[in-house]
């Protein structure tokens, strides 16, 4: 049937952690059936197939039916560790692209304009900043966010909310397997995971994980250790800056 997406197949598939064997087993089909369903969309895609699925995986039926463009994974902002699964990568990326669909179909029901976070494109730089240059753009972020030059600030999640930039928690299990926080150059989002976090900790993240849709909106250095210094700099500048 047209209307289903066969691509939101996998995306569930992943966003729940199974194997293409769990998801069949689970949905009473044989796992080379699910692999024709993702791989050949055409064949026996039936509705009665994905509402299968559907039950199995607990998502609406409505889910199988987006067009949304899926998201570069490569291109997700999260430290991922030696000992990070596979698994447990690609849940976290499903559900972030998840978040982004639900943003954006709300955005869309909802008119808000495209441009709400548009002075992120005005303060990203296009070439690598030094130490001090990360600085500076993290102050020049609080002078946009009307903070003032110095002192702490007071609400983290509200004065980078109230320039359009969405914050959400992620509902991924993810311990110590990864940093705190996802975030996806182009998009006003940050998705953090909020389990047994200390409220300084996610303050940090929030600030983090906003150095990332600053400093690389445009630029994305090749050593992941440097965007995360990068990111890391950028945050304790704006948190607390060091004059």
């Amino acid at each position: 049937m047209n209307e289903f997406n066969p691509t939101r197949i996998e995306l569930a598939r992943k966003y729940r952690g199974w194997t293409k064997k769990e998801l069949a087993e689970r949905s009473g089909m044989t796992p080379t059936y699910i692999g024709i369903l993702v791989g050949n969309p055409t064949a026996n895609l039936t509705e009665s197939s994905i509402e299968k699925i559907a039950y199995a995986t607990s998502l609406p039926l409505s889910f199988f039916m987006l067009r949304e463009p899926g998201l570069d994974w490569n291109r997700l902002a999260f430290r991922r560790k030696k000992r990070i699964t596979l698994n447990l990568s690609n849940r976290i990326c499903a559900e972030f692209e998840m978040l982004t669909d639900m943003v954006s179909r709300v955005s869309s029901m909802s008119n808000v304009p495209d441009d709400t976070a548009s002075w992120l494109d005005e303060i990203a730089p296009t070439l690598d900043p030094q130490a001090q240059g990360v600085r500076d753009i993290a102050a020049n972020t609080r002078a946009i966010l009307g903070l003032p030059s110095t002192g702490a600030v007071r609400n983290m999640i509200r004065i980078v909310e109230r320039k359009g930039v969405i914050i959400a928690p992620l509902t991924t299990k993810v311990a110590d397997s990864v940093s705190d926080g996802v975030t996806y150059p182009g998009k006003a989002l940050i998705g953090y995971f909020p389990e047994n976090k200390p409220g300084d900790r996610l303050r940090f993240t929030i600030a983090h994980e906003l150095g990332h849709l600053v400093l690389h909106r445009y630029r994305r250095p090749k050593d992941v250790s440097l965007m995360e210094r990068e990111a890391n700099e950028f945050a304790g500048e704006f948190l607390l800056p060091e004059s």
